[in-house]
């Protein structure tokens, strides 16, 4: 009687399984607690995968140490929310991990990602979060990101004809003060050959409808601990295809100015 052959473990990219890698997905650089670096991950969950697959995340220094893991089972929104958090500024290696249990099958990706950098330590702005809808809150004087209650995109897809939100953080490091702080905020929608395109601000904290190649307006937020956060609905009514969004603030306080872009596709 012959011994069984054991089962081969299957392991496959998991850009294959999703269909485009995590740079195209969504990480975002921020400021944690006490302004230490935070990495913040979402992505589609593997259409193939079992109702019993577990993820993982892991963040890896140079030294192929690991400084901030995330693991977690099949969610029950449509994609991986994580965030790592504990790391110092710097170069690390980003591992996705989805083990399926059922099909014995791994799907794995690595990137590298650096932590947002802080430049001269007075003004600093957090990576773009792209979010499929915003409740905007009762009150303007919200100042984190924990405050606002969104719907993050879980990849990078805008249906046609529906709001494509977006969040981001503004900090000063110098201080933890509490106070307001002046910004002029520049907002321009970049085709496929990165030419800006007429686009609409529907909403945003600091203002309503706005449109133009180039949409511009002023803002004065509340600041708590350093820190305060800001957001927009911009119109995905455009023709599908694929687009960059990018977003300047400059501080009116110091003349600084910080250019954040991330791409997106209407489909």
């Amino acid at each position: 009687m012959s011994a069984s052959r054991p089962r081969k473990l299957s392991i496959t990219l998991l850009r294959s399984t999703i269909g485009y890698p995590l740079r195209k997905r969504q990480v975002v650089r921020s400021l944690g607690p006490s302004h230490r670096p935070q990495i913040l991950v979402y992505g589609e969950w593997p259409a193939q995968a079992s109702a019993g697959s577990q993820a993982g995340l892991t963040l890896l220094d140079l030294a192929y140490f690991p400084v901030a893991q995330w693991r977690g089972g099949k969610p029950v929104r449509p994609g991986i929310a994580a965030e790592l958090n504990g790391m110092a500024a710097g170069a690390y290696s980003l591992t996705v991990e989805v083990w399926d249990t059922t099909q014995r099958r791994l799907h794995r990706l690595r990137d590298t990602v650096t932590t947002l950098g802080m430049g001269d330590g007075v003004f600093v702005v957090s990576d773009l979060l792209l979010v499929t809808e915003i409740t905007p809150p009762a009150t303007d004087d919200i100042t984190s990101r924990r405050e606002l209650v969104v719907t993050p995109m879980y990849g990078s897809t805008a249906p046609k004809g529906k709001a494509l939100g977006v969040v981001w953080e503004t900090y000063r490091l110098d201080s933890l003060q509490t106070g307001r702080r002046a910004y002029q905020v520049d907002i321009e929608v970049l085709n496929a050959s990165r030419q800006p395109i007429l686009a609409r601000m529907l909403r945003g904290v600091s203002g309503g409808e706005r449109r133009g190649t180039r949409i511009q307006f002023e803002s004065s937020r509340p600041m708590a601990e350093g820190r305060t956060v800001e957001w927009v609905e911009v119109s995905s009514d455009l023709p599908i295809g694929s687009y960059r969004l990018a977003l300047t603030i400059t501080d009116r306080e110091t003349g600084a100015a910080v250019t954040r872009e991330r791409e997106f596709r209407v489909r």
